[in-house]
């Protein structure tokens, strides 16, 4: 299993390549040592990212990208992914993180994407930790890191007003993935699935040994990410208490690590569920958000795992009146000549109490090509060029987010397909007085 870590902020100017000395290094926490470095399965490590800015300029925007993958019997079955509090609003106007397919199966990434466009930049001299990620791997192999690059046919760039820098990195590492021989941490009754009722009151307890030595436990239980805490019944045993909301519902991320005396660790990704937990789509969700041609329709049929509760339908996404219709257990939308672009429907369902709600996203598209720089598509009733598009853009090319209703109105200077340097042109004609788009053809 691969799973690819993006690290990646947008560029503002496109030049030739410098050839300054900038460079990416890493270091890795909770490893041990045996000769080498090593990961012990089970346990939580830290890969730590130092930006060093020795180009003489200020860096206004770049796009690095890492990926970590295991081999042999070893396989991740975590990780998260942040920056660290340097203050980023002090060198750049935008900053966020950005999944894609954040499942754990096959290659997922995790994106940070922003840009300057009043601010001044990430200066010369700068040196410091800027992102981290956590990992968990079970079983035995080797763990890798190594760059990759985002979006897919990107480059391994920062940018300055005097061109674009190659950062040096400090090389693919690998890490033995290999227990401890002093003892082998487990639970004693392992579970996935946790139904919780809620807003209401909720405990559980848990056991966890060394499977080496019968008899003995481990020294500290921790909640890494989740919800939730811990109450110490024993050295072996744990407490856990919860009151669930229904934003609480179906997280993967109530995780917690035990360590005994040598430091073998074992850990537990839980899933919380509830009757309210969302409704089954006949359709493949996979293939979402539903695609209709603007002035087609198009129908979503589903089962809920509560069929006596109620459903409504919560938001139309901003859609014209009448386009979204809920009838018994169908979602159809009517997309309408004035639809066009991308709509987050949500559908939701409540037991008089709590409610939760399912999102049906819809992408209305069109052959035709309107206004170039439109990306979001949006007619009201003639299209228009704003921030809306340039957020709409950042999303699609760093975040996953959908395609513009119309390919070449997200193709915002001409070029072959929506690159980077949409971005760029799109940030010059809003803020920069530049020119505006060309014309569709």
């Amino acid at each position: 299993m691969k799973i690819c870590v993006v690290l990646s902020l947008a560029v503002i100017v496109i030049l030739a390549p410098l050839t300054y000395g900038s460079d990416i290094t890493m270091t890795m926490s909770g490893t041990y040592w045996d000769g080498a470095a090593k990961v012990n399965p089970g346990c939580l490590v830290r890969a730590t990212f130092r930006l060093t800015n020795t180009s003489g300029e200020a860096i206004t925007g770049l796009t690095n990208g890492f990926k970590f993958y295991a081999t042999g019997d070893a396989h991740i079955t975590y990780l998260k992914a942040d920056t660290l509090p340097i203050g980023w609003t002090q060198y750049l106007d935008n900053m966020g993180i950005y999944r894609r397919s954040f499942d754990g199966i096959g290659e997922d990434t995790v994106g940070y994407g922003g840009f300057a466009i009043m601010g001044p930049g990430i200066p010369p001299g700068f040196s410091q930790d800027v992102w981290y990620i956590d990992m968990i791997v079970a079983g035995e192999g080797m763990l890798h890191l190594d760059t990759a690059f985002f979006p897919p046919g990107g480059a391994w760039l920062w940018t300055t007003n005097r061109g674009n820098v190659i950062p040096q990195w400090s090389g693919a590492q690998t890490f033995a993935v290999q227990p401890l021989p002093c003892g082998i941490t487990v639970f004693r009754d392992p579970v996935a699935e946790i139904h919780v009722p809620v807003n209401g009151p909720y405990s559980r307890r848990f056991v966890a040994l060394n499977a080496m030595t019968p008899g003995t436990g481990p020294t500290s239980f921790d909640i890494v990410d989740g919800p939730g805490s811990l109450v110490t019944i024993d050295d072996s045993t744990r407490e856990w208490h919860i009151t669930a909301t229904p934003a609480d519902l179906g997280r993967m991320d109530t995780l917690f690590i035990q360590a005994d005396d040598c430091g073998a660790c074992a850990s537990q990704i839980i899933t919380l569920t509830h009757c309210e937990g969302g409704l089954e789509f006949s359709a493949d969700t996979s293939l979402w958000p539903m695609h209709i041609e603007r002035g087609a329709s198009g129908q979503y049929e589903f089962e809920s795992a509560c069929p006596a509760y109620p459903l409504f339908l919560a938001d139309c996404g901003g859609a014209p009146e009448g386009a979204c219709v809920l009838e018994d257990r169908r979602f159809t939308f009517y997309s309408t000549i004035s639809c066009r672009g991308y709509y987050p429907v949500r559908i939701g369902q409540t037991d008089g109490v709590d409610t939760v709600f399912c999102r049906v996203p819809v992408l209305v598209t069109d052959s035709v090509c309107y206004l170039r720089g439109n990306a979001d598509g949006k007619m009201d009733p003639e299209g228009i060029i704003n921030v809306a598009d340039l957020t709409f853009l950042v999303k699609y090319i760093f975040g996953g987010g959908v395609a513009p209703a119309n390919i070449e109105e997200g193709n915002v200077d001409d070029s072959s397909g929506i690159l980077v340097s949409d971005i760029t042109y799109l940030v010059n004609f809003l803020f920069k007085a530049g020119p505006p788009p060309p014309p569709c053809n």
